[in-house]
């Protein structure tokens, strides 16, 4: 360690300035290339993943836990269907 800090001891301020932006490209560089590649991973598991739909009716005091239900369209459901008689 003792060898490096004489080194940069030994460094002109402009050649430590260029030091700097070299080592601050680099690291960038990599980040932003470990970055894509992560993104790359996700989108491709993402796609490859097996999609599936499911619908099944059943009353809420038999089910074994509270189901979730995701409807996009405004009105999308039919209140007369989901009203209890």
């Amino acid at each position: 360690m003792g060898y490096l800090r004489r080194w940069l001891d030994e460094l002109s301020s402009p050649q430590l300035r260029t030091l700097r932006r070299i080592v601050y490209a680099a690291s960038l560089s990599l980040l932003l290339t470990l970055l894509v590649v992560m993104v790359y991973n996700c989108l491709r598991f993402f796609f490859q993943s097996p999609t599936y739909f499911n619908s099944e009716i059943m009353l809420q005091r038999d089910a074994a836990f509270p189901s979730i239900t995701f409807c996009p369209e405004p009105n999308g459901y039919n209140l007369e269907v989901l009203q209890v008689k």
